[in-house]
């Protein structure tokens, strides 16, 4: 079949569709049941002859149509994207697009247009987003950039920028404390506070009185002789390592009471022993011996007050007892 030119075409109604073929100067028209499958087109395309490379519409538009043509034919998909690439040397389409588009088309897709997508808007970082994003931070202080991304649909980016930038927000972890005060205790240090405020100002000297009293173990340190760390090592090898300190595992109980002066009076208990009531009971006698002998002017009147922790042995009945 011969080409036909655009003069030939003149006057003459021009509803087919035709296509040039990359092997030869061939002009393959397009059977008349396409143009019934397509009529989206036809009215389209009414009044023109369409070649590769002679479209007003968009350049995608233009390649994709190429593609469904090429598909109506039944040409391959490899022979495909030889096609487009001669009538779009300029701007050819990528293989991938090719072959996607092909197969598409293929399993009977008919509209040529990109698939809606919901997307994204353009910018992101509005007050509205801000303070829903401020919403869910105060809802759950550990939730992640991820999580916060799934609940909104917001970009992690744009998220990290909303939380470091606009809230001034940072990760910190949470610090170790030996426990948690129960509403009772926080109550009962309210008062204690009250009470030495009010004890300043009748007293400003009242701190010198104080004897406090602690337990700590001590662990015995036996460092090693330089002569008894000697190794024999070959030429190069590097010297053996000592640590300075090495702690033993032999430890005692030291309950030790001082006051702003010094040390009052201190005592270790036997290997393995700690302490219990009847133990810290003798152990206050023995301060209150140490107290007699070594701060005079406070023993008359009992002018000093002894400060030790709440723990089990110091709050006992029989301990409480021994001071009333």
């Amino acid at each position: 079949m011969q080409q036909r030119s655009r003069k030939e075409d003149v006057g003459k109604p021009r509803e087919e569709f035709i296509i040039e073929k990359i092997s030869g100067n061939k002009v393959v028209p397009i059977s008349r049941r396409y143009v019934r499958v397509r009529q989206s087109y036809s009215n389209l395309f009414k009044g023109y002859t369409l070649r590769c490379g002679d479209f007003t519409m968009e350049q995608k538009l233009k390649q994709r149509i190429c593609i469904e043509i090429c598909v109506e034919l039944q040409i391959s998909a490899t022979e495909t994207f030889k096609m487009p690439n001669k009538a779009f040397p300029n701007d050819p389409p990528k293989r991938t697009t090719v072959f996607e588009w092909h197969s598409r088309f293929k399993a009977g897709r008919i509209s040529i247009e990109d698939d809606p997508r919901q997307g994204r808007p353009t910018f992101q970082r509005t007050d509205e987003n801000v303070q829903k994003i401020t919403d869910l931070i105060k809802e759950n202080p550990r939730t992640t950039l991820l999580e916060l991304e799934q609940d909104t649909g917001i970009s992690k980016t744009t998220i990290g920028r909303i939380v470091t930038e606009d809230l001034r927000l940072k990760k910190t972890p949470a610090k170790f404390i030996p426990r948690f005060l129960t509403n009772e205790q926080k109550l009962c240090r309210l008062a204690t506070c009250e009470n030495m405020l009010e004890m300043t100002r009748t007293d400003p000297e009242w701190k010198d009185k104080i004897v406090t009293g602690d337990e700590t173990w001590v662990y015995g340190y036996d460092p090693e002789a330089k002569r008894q760390s000697v190794e024999w090592r070959g030429q190069g090898e590097p010297r053996p390592k000592k640590s300075r300190i090495l702690k033993s595992r032999n430890k005692v109980l030291l309950v030790a009471f001082l006051d702003n002066k010094g040390i009052v009076h201190h005592e270790y208990l036997p290997a393995g022993q700690t302490v219990i009531k009847e133990m810290y009971l003798d152990i206050l006698r023995h301060l209150r011996e140490a107290i007699r002998k070594k701060m005079p002017e406070k023993w008359p009147n009992g002018d000093w007050i002894l400060h030790h922790n709440n723990a089990r042995p110091h709050t006992a009945h029989l301990v409480t007892s021994f001071f009333g």
